[in-house]
């Protein structure tokens, strides 16, 4: 029972650490996509009256650059998370109790399925704080500017 308990408070902090370095390489981009959307609000929220409009500018279009690096630095993550999940199928079928398609005969796995790209060239998926840290910024300052 202790042996079990010390394998799986082992597997526990492995995924943790792995996750954890994972939000620490994301956090650069995070900052700059962030940084982006603070320089840039302002200019964006004088431009127009609908602060949808004004959200969907700033993200879509003015920030789009460091979302992209963000959105490639998260599908890389997802990518390995997916083979290391992969491979522990795998190796769990190495006594040929059940096969899978991903696994080759000697549970080896397969991970390369190419590099496409689901979502096209010029559609950004935009993480939800980012999506509401724009909006809220847009709108402060709209409220700012209407007070004065």
């Amino acid at each position: 029972m202790k042996r079990i308990f010390m394998v799986s408070a082992t597997m526990f902090v492995a995924m943790v650490s792995a996750q954890f370095a994972s939000v620490q390489a994301q956090t650069a981009s995070m900052n700059a996509a962030e940084a982006c959307i603070s320089s840039n609000a302002a200019d964006v929220e004088a431009t127009t009256d609908d602060l949808s409009r004004a959200t969907d500018f700033l993200l879509t279009y003015v920030c789009a650059s460091e979302l992209k690096v963000l959105e490639k630095e998260q599908a890389a993550y997802d990518k390995e998370a997916r083979a290391k999940k992969l491979e522990r199928h795998c190796q769990g079928q190495k006594d040929g109790s059940a096969s899978s398609m991903f696994c080759g005969d000697n549970a080896e796995y397969f991970t390369s399925f190419g590099d496409y790209n689901w979502t096209e060239d010029n559609v950004i998926t935009v993480p939800s704080e980012l999506k509401s840290y724009a909006a809220k910024k847009l709108l402060q300052l709209r409220l700012k500017r209407k007070a004065n």
